[in-house]
């Protein structure tokens, strides 16, 4: 990564040896960041806290400094929080972190203006606006449903074919073969070559019964999949995110389903309300 140098009055930089000298007669600022990461348009917020330390006087010191203001010129006024001195610096030569990163409500962050306003443009985007052609549902609401398989259907009605041993269930001949070791899976092919003149995953539902079943704890059975509801959401982030925290608990998958809250009065009332504006976040104090 290429040094910038700029005039100024102190050194910003990776964290690196908090020990290093530099000249006290230093009168330029060596900014060390990756200038892809920031434009000279964005205009970072009052309070923002700047991803690098400072040099000042020669020392490399332990705070990092703050946004005071930022201006068109792609220039940032940035403060020192401990001696309150303030430097000029572009702004595509650093990297910020605000001071209050937002969390949506989706993921469990606080209800505040913030989150609300992130909140309802999700809701607008899901509901009535462009999110709506991937799902083409009139007054959405977003259901996670957990996947659950049922065994036991005769082969006459599927052509869904399970290996069941001891505790596991494999859904197809092949998934079952590669579960096998190599000895195994020669003897299984050898044995559906012999008895039906093909290898042992292009055996049909009921072949495959015959040659099994004989075995201990060996069952051959149909089998079919049923999507269970869990919980529902207002928005699609909402639902993405519990599935993405919560699947362990779901071994055998989960998934978003786009219902519809057609004719639920008091539901899309308070989503339209939301939407217009009607109902919106109050600040207020705590109880």
């Amino acid at each position: 990564m290429t040094d910038q140098h700029i005039n100024g009055q102190f050194l910003t930089g990776d964290v690196g040896d908090e020990q290093q000298h530099v000249s006290s007669s230093q009168t330029e600022v060596n900014h060390i960041a990756d200038a892809n990461k920031m434009v000279a348009s964005y205009h970072p917020e009052p309070g923002t806290e700047c991803l690098s330390r400072a040099v000042l006087n020669g020392q490399w010191c332990s705070w990092k400094p703050v946004v005071i203001r930022a201006y068109n010129q792609g220039e940032v006024w940035v403060q020192c929080p401990v001696t309150k001195e303030s430097f000029i610096c572009p702004v595509s030569a650093m990297e910020f972190r605000p001071t209050h990163e937002l969390v949506p409500v989706s993921k469990g962050g606080e209800l505040n203006k913030a989150s609300w306003d992130d909140f309802v443009a999700r809701l607008r985007h899901d509901c009535v606006g462009e999110g709506v052609h991937d799902h083409y549902t009139a007054n959405a609401i977003f259901n996670v449903e957990e996947r659950i398989y049922i065994y036991g259907i005769d082969l006459d009605y599927t052509d869904q074919v399970a290996v069941c041993v001891d505790d596991a269930s494999y859904h197809s001949a092949q998934e079952y073969l590669e579960s096998c070791d190599e000895e195994e899976r020669e003897d299984l092919n050898s044995k559906a070559q012999l008895e039906y003149g093909s290898d042992f995953r292009d055996l049909s539902g009921y072949e495959l019964h015959s040659m099994l079943n004989e075995r201990d704890n060996y069952t051959v059975t149909g089998w079919d999949e049923r999507w269970k509801y869990v919980n529902s959401h207002f928005t699609k982030d909402a639902a993405e995110h519990f599935i993405a925290t919560n699947s362990h608990n779901y071994r055998k998958g989960l998934r978003v389903y786009v219902d519809s809250q057609y004719r639920c009065q008091e539901y899309n009332t308070i989503k339209e309300a939301i939407l217009s504006g009607k109902l919106q976040f109050v600040e207020g104090e705590q109880a």
